[in-house]
């Protein structure tokens, strides 16, 4: 039987450090490497992160960890510049990023339509890869 892991990780704010500041330089190897760690202890097929920069992040990340994400994407920006990302073992075969979020129904007795919050992030990505008996 093929085993698909999936993990999900909000890593807090993990943009790239200015070029010019080694300090943070440091701390975001650090970061990198604290993260890392944890993510080859479970070693996922597919690892979803939130709050990340732009798209090189998700290289520094993949790079980091000995888990071997060769498939990563990250979606659109917020208005903050915070996305959401997927790296992957398996490649993808097509992708969407979906924004904004659509509506969706409380689960209640009023079964009210709402919007998420404006402080929440303004989209999602969603990628569909290949078998999970191809890498």
């Amino acid at each position: 039987m093929a085993v698909l892991t999936v993990m999900t990780w909000n890593v807090q704010n993990l943009f790239a450090p200015a070029t010019t500041d080694r300090l943070d330089a440091d701390a975001y190897q650090a970061k990198l490497a604290a993260l890392a760690g944890l993510i080859d202890q479970v070693a996922p097929d597919v690892l979803a992160v939130q709050e990340i920069g732009a798209d090189p992040v998700l290289a520094d990340l993949a790079a980091a960890c000995t888990t071997k994400f060769e498939h990563y994407l990250a979606g659109v920006p917020d208005g903050r510049g915070i996305r959401v990302g997927l790296l992957s073992t398996r490649r993808f075969v097509r992708n969407r990023d979906i924004t904004p979020i659509p509506r969706t129904r409380l689960a209640g007795p009023d079964r009210r339509m709402t919007t998420p919050p404006a402080r929440q992030a303004a989209g999602c990505c969603r990628a569909r890869s290949a078998s999970a008996l191809s890498r």
